[in-house]
């Protein structure tokens, strides 16, 4: 394996590719953070009852479960620039369409579920490559503090912008909001586009030869590595277990909100409010995430303050209370989602990123579904506060028993064993050939 020297990890803040891709995530997130409101109203709009209303969130659950395993080994076998601005050309002619035809009144329930699994498929594809992409970009101790910087501007865009203007434009034509939508996205595949004078980094790291594979064997090939590889095996299964008690409480606490604490809209608004500050605080922090912080300590100790969190909110009924519990708990997970993406995104060969990535997403997807379920059946035989404390329980003393071992890398026959090639990264990266879990180096809870 080639020897690569360090680099200062300040040095992404001045490469022009890195902003391009900051820039294009926030430009995206402002017009999803329009469309899902927007989509929402909508919907209630049209749809006959409740259950109908509840549809559009599987139809928005739908295509990730559906599609990661595959937009992970599309990533890995295509080139992930161009992969991001098909999706992205995808997702601008499907919701401008139906901007066309809701403003001619033309619209219908089935037409709405169509429209929301499209752009959910294509999203898939997008941030799949998205996560493979950002290592070829980023040298290896600085991913903390990029995928810090990612994750707000995605909080700014989708928590902040994006719902209060067009929450502005739906008041004015229920068209509007899909409109400007269409336009964010068109200005985001371009943004990507120009990466490419930069870097030309999708195409660097992929393997050259070798002989072809199906889709299936790539796939097997992300699953297979991923359980053989210690470090990327114990987070994916501390994935899981933190997903599964989040789920838990996500999926009743519209119901913790209302019968609890007893808030109407506007209180409930506050909390989303919260979770959004959450969301900035964490990637603040993860910006300023050191060199000698020991990670397998932050592993250890993110879960359980998630858990503390959730029995504070169990035994109060105080919005001041609950809204701070909000902040914290929220700033915790999004370190945790930062911290893990980041060392995945180290560990996996570059050939294997975005089938690692997808398959440690669709453990969590699929966890966070099942959390849901059993939080809701706990909810209506026990209360809405059983889910909580289950919740904490959970986190409290399972994560405990998952080791964390395992290097951030290994030697090459080692990789080359997992990935069937030569692990090549491009010259410019860092080395985190030495690092640790624990050594120095580099969604929403609710």
């Amino acid at each position: 394996m080639t020897t690569i020297h360090a680099c200062p990890t300040t040095a992404f803040w001045r490469d022009r590719s890195f902003i391009l891709l900051v820039v294009s995530t926030g430009v995206s997130a402002i017009g999803s953070g329009m469309y899902l409101p927007a989509i929402q109203l909508l919907a209630a709009d049209l749809a006959a009852d409740d259950r109908t209303v509840s549809g559009i969130r599987v139809a928005m659950t739908l295509p990730p479960v559906m599609f990661i395993l595959l937009a992970g080994a599309a990533a890995d076998r295509l080139h992930r620039r161009r992969l991001m601005i098909l999706a992205d050309v995808v997702r601008a002619v499907t919701i401008l369409a139906f901007a066309v035809i809701t403003a001619g009144g033309l619209n219908n329930w089935w037409l709405l579920l169509a429209v929301v699994m499209a752009l959910g498929a294509s999203q898939t594809f997008h941030d799949s490559s998205a996560q493979a992409l950002l290592p070829q970009l980023v040298p290896a101790p600085a991913l903390v503090q990029a995928n810090g910087v990612l994750t707000a501007a995605l909080t700014l865009g989708f928590s902040f912008a994006g719902p209060a203007l067009g929450g502005v434009l739906f008041s004015w034509n229920i068209s509007l909001p899909f409109f400007v939508n269409a336009v964010t996205f068109a200005v985001s595949g371009v943004l990507i586009h120009w990466i490419r004078a930069e870097r030309q980094a999708d195409e660097i790291g992929r393997p050259a030869t070798g002989p072809a594979t199906g889709v299936l064997a790539d796939i097997r090939a992300g699953l297979g590595y991923t359980r053989r590889h210690p470090l990327l095996r114990s987070l994916s299964l501390l994935g899981v277990i933190v997903a599964f008690a989040v789920g838990m409480v996500t999926g009743i606490f519209v119901l913790f909100a209302t019968r609890h604490l007893a808030l109407g809209p506007i209180g409930y608004g506050m909390l989303l409010i919260g979770e959004a500050i959450g969301a900035l605080v964490g990637s603040a922090i993860a910006l300023r995430l050191s060199g000698g912080l020991r990670r397998r300590g932050l592993f250890r100790a993110l879960p359980v303050v998630l858990g503390v969190i959730y029995l504070v909110e169990a035994s109060t009924r105080s919005l001041s209370v609950v809204f701070a519990t909000i902040v914290i708990g929220n700033t915790a997970f999004l370190i945790w989602v930062i911290m893990s993406t980041s060392v995945r995104q180290e560990a996996a060969p570059i050939e294997l990123a975005g089938r690692i990535n997808s398959v440690y997403r669709l453990g969590v997807l699929a966890a966070t579904g099942f959390g849901a379920i059993i939080g809701g059946l706990l909810s209506e035989t026990f209360g809405v506060l059983m889910p909580f404390v289950a919740g904490a329980a959970v986190l409290l003393v399972i994560p405990w028993c998952v080791p964390l071992r395992g290097r951030l890398t290994e030697n090459t026959a080692e990789r080359d064993h997992a990935s069937g090639g030569s692990e090549r990264r491009p010259r410019r990266f860092c080395s985190a050939t030495s690092a640790r879990l624990g050594g120095s180096e580099r969604v929403h809870r609710r």
